[in-house]
């Protein structure tokens, strides 16, 4: 069989290279999973063993957590997958807890748990509309055998013989399934501490941990509750250029006072100049006073820190459809760079848009359930637009409730002309000057039920398909135009 061995730490290299590779071909790759290309050179292998490679850049490392994962798990033959992750995903839970693989990730903005997250999620949705078996196995802190040896040995230390051989039977339980696609997650841990696992891999660490002894009675997380926050007044809206940017624009110029700033990468009479993106799509107009334009590009981090001085809100309606590259670019470190600006400025509201996650079909998505609400569990699949925004998102989700952000997230599907008669009728449509009033009303509503609140933003339509109350609800707010000549009989 033959093993591609990618980014791993390079304490566990040779053990794994040795253990391994006395019984299949290795391959090692380093460095280079941001390169499409690269990956593919390599296409024809049985096992793939990934880690997400440490960076001082937490952009860099966030791109390798979601971008590289896409492209080794899309460019290779491989139907068998090990991603190795950290336990740190879990650190937030009171220690008085057992925690075990059931018990749901709890990161924050750190580089390392926020990547380690994305990295997770990322492998669970390709693993959904794919053939891959996904084994991804949470590793504590692994210390060189002569750090371990220092007395005394801390609770979270995982020897790197341990950690070697957590690795190396965990690929040779994927080795010896059948081939069947699959997400489970493992503990690999050195004995019965805060962290547990409920899975057997037939591994013993050779180095076990003593008990740690019980606490005082452990408290629940805390949850994230309301948020209340002023009311938009110097808005930035990140795609101005676009018509869902360019219609949320046109419906923040008229609220009284408010002054904003509309940002795209082009010119926006350059964009303007433009065919619409579909018919009754609308085009953007030139800023005028008291509103302001600039060029920005939402991947750089410094041009979207300047670009938020004296805002008191972030509008997120940039979008790549397509291009692997760019849309990993945008739609997920376009996110990280504004919410990073949000908390350097202290800016406390941010709306974030994207596209509905519950569009898949059967058995994978809920496209023939009924009453499907907004807070129903994404699902992305391996579709560079919606992963790559669902990531994004999840971005924004992290800071919102580590910092008390207000962060709806607008979602999306099929809009039109208000009067539109030709087309796809969608069971998740709204008009555009419906869309710009949504993105108007999540940047104005005074309090918000919690920080991160997931809205589908469609008209009332008679299929019971999918719910949209969390407008009225969340918002305050319901769509102006009625749709209902797209399902009237003619």
């Amino acid at each position: 069989m033959r093993i591609l061995l990618v980014d791993l730490p390079p304490l566990i290299i040779p053990g794994v290279r040795d253990q391994l590779g006395s019984r299949h071909e290795m391959i090692m790759l380093d460095g280079v999973t941001l390169d499409r290309d690269a990956c593919a050179a390599h296409a024809e292998v049985d096992l793939v063993i990934h880690a997400v490679q440490d960076h001082d850049d937490p952009a860099t490392m966030i791109d390798t957590a979601t971008r590289g994962t896409w492209n080794l798990l899309t460019t290779t033959s491989a139907r068998r997958y090990l991603q190795l992750s950290t336990l740190r995903l879990l650190d937030d839970y009171d220690p008085g807890w057992a925690v075990d693989e059931a018990w749901a990730p709890r990161p924050d903005d750190d580089p390392v748990r926020l990547s380690a997250q994305l990295a997770e999620l990322a492998s669970r949705e390709i693993s959904r509309t794919t053939m891959i078996n996904v084994k991804v196995l949470r590793l504590d802190r692994v210390l060189a055998a002569a750090d371990f040896d220092r007395s005394p040995t801390g609770p979270d230390w995982l020897h790197v013989d341990d950690a070697v051989g957590y690795t190396v039977r965990a690929a040779e339980c994927l080795i010896e399934e059948p081939d069947r696609p699959g997400w489970t997650v493992l503990h690999a841990v050195r004995g019965p501490g805060r962290f547990r696992t409920r899975g057997d891999l037939g591994f013993r660490p050779a180095h076990p941990g003593d008990p740690t002894p019980a606490g005082p009675a452990p408290q629940p997380p805390a949850e994230p509750g309301p948020v209340r926050v002023p009311a938009a007044g110097r808005p930035v809206i990140f795609g101005a250029g676009g018509p869902l940017g360019a219609s949320a624009a046109e419906q923040l110029a008229a609220v009284p006072g408010l002054t904003a700033t509309l940002t795209d990468v082009r010119p926006l009479a350059e964009l303007a100049a433009r065919a619409p993106q579909s018919p009754g799509a609308p085009l953007p107009a030139p800023a005028r006073p008291p509103h302001s334009e600039r060029l920005v590009d939402v991947t750089d981090q410094d041009q979207v820190l300047q670009a938020a001085t004296g805002a008191d809100c972030l509008i997120n309606c940039t979008v790549i459809r397509h291009d692997v590259d760019a849309a990993f670019r945008v739609n997920v470190l376009g996110a990280y760079a504004i919410m990073k600006a949000a908390v350097e400025h202290g800016i406390r509201r941010v709306v974030q848009t994207g596209p509905a996650q519950v569009l898949l079909a059967d058995p994978i998505g809920y496209a023939s359930d009924r009453a499907v609400r907004p807070d129903t569990p994404a699902r992305a699949g391996s579709a560079i637009y919606f992963l790559s925004k669902l990531l994004g998102s999840e971005i924004c989700r992290i800071f919102a409730e580590r910092y008390g952000i207000a962060t709806p997230v607008l979602l999306f599907e099929t809009l039109i002309a208000p009067t539109a008669t030709d087309g796809w009728t969608s069971p998740f449509m709204i008009s555009w000057p419906d869309a710009g009033r949504a993105i108007r009303a999540a940047a104005t509503v005074p309090e918000l039920p919690e920080p991160c609140p997931v809205l589908h933003v469609r008209a009332p339509s008679p299929h019971g398909r999918y719910r949209a109350d969390g407008l009225a609800e969340v918002l305050g707010w319901q769509p102006e135009d009625s749709l209902d000549h797209r399902w009237a009989r003619p």
